[in-house]
C-alpha cells in the first residue's frame, strides 16, 4: 500500500515539475508537433520566399491589377540627406492586360535621363547583361523600368538570385541582390493581333 502510495506521490509531482516547465518559463521542453503554414489573400506566398502578392481592383473599371514584389537582401547604404539607407523594391505587375518589371525606392533617386538609363544585372551564375530602363511618364525618379518585359519575366522565372547594379543621383553606383527563388506568376499578355490577308483579286 505504501509503494502504491510513494507511487501516486512521484507521478504527481513528475507531472507537476512538467506543467511548471511549459507555462512558468523553465527550461524549454521538446514537444513534438506539426506546422501548416496558413496562407492569406494578401501574401499567398510560403514562408520559404521572398515574394509577396497582392491584388487591387480599379473602381473606375473593375479591372483587377497584380503584383509581386521582392525586397532587396540588404539597405542600399547613402549619405545626407539620406543617411537611413533604402530597401529597393523589385516588382512585377500585370496591369490593363501587360506585364511590367519595375525597381522602386522609398529614398533617394535613380539616375535617369530623358532616354533613360541602362543597368547591369544578372540572373544566378549567368554573365552579366545591360538591360535598357526608363522612368515612368510621370517623370519620377524613385521607378524605372526594364524594357522587355516578357524575356525579364522568364528570366526571373528561372532564377534564385537576381543582382542589378544601377546608379543613384549622387550617391554613386551600388549592386543590389535579390533573393528571386519562388516566383509564381502566370499572368500573360493577349497575343498579338492576327493581320487580315489582302484579299487577292482577280
Amino acid at each position: 500500500m505504501k509503494n502504491y502510495l510513494a507511487l501516486k506521490l512521484g507521478l504527481f509531482l513528475a507531472f507537476s515539475v512538467f506543467i511548471t516547465t511549459v507555462f512558468a518559463g523553465g527550461n524549454p521542453v521538446l514537444v513534438p508537433q506539426t506546422f501548416s503554414p496558413v496562407l492569406s489573400d494578401s501574401t499567398m506566398t510560403a514562408d520559404t520566399s521572398h515574394w509577396h502578392y497582392s491584388i487591387k481592383e480599379n473602381k473606375m473599371t473593375s479591372d483587377t491589377t497584380f503584383i509581386a514584389t521582392n525586397r532587396s537582401l540588404e539597405k542600399v547604404p547613402m549619405s545626407f540627406p539620406y543617411e537611413e539607407g533604402t530597401f529597393v523594391f523589385l516588382k512585377v505587375r500585370y496591369m490593363e492586360k501587360y506585364n511590367n518589371v519595375y525597381l522602386t525606392i522609398n529614398q533617394g533617386q535613380f539616375n535617369t535621363g530623358v532616354d533613360g538609363l541602362d543597368v547591369r544585372v544578372r540572373f544566378d551564375n549567368d554573365p552579366p547583361l545591360t538591360w535598357h530602363c526608363t522612368e515612368p511618364t510621370d517623370g519620377s525618379t524613385t521607378t524605372i523600368f526594364f524594357s522587355r518585359d516578357e524575356d525579364f519575366i522568364k528570366k526571373l522565372l528561372a532564377s534564385k538570385r537576381f543582382i542589378v547594379e544601377v546608379v543613384f543621383y549622387d550617391q554613386g553606383v551600388h549592386q543590389i541582390e535579390f533573393d528571386t527563388h519562388g516566383l509564381v506568376w502566370d499572368h500573360l499578355p493577349p497575343p498579338p493581333p492576327v493581320k487580315e490577308e489582302k484579299r487577292k483579286r482577280k
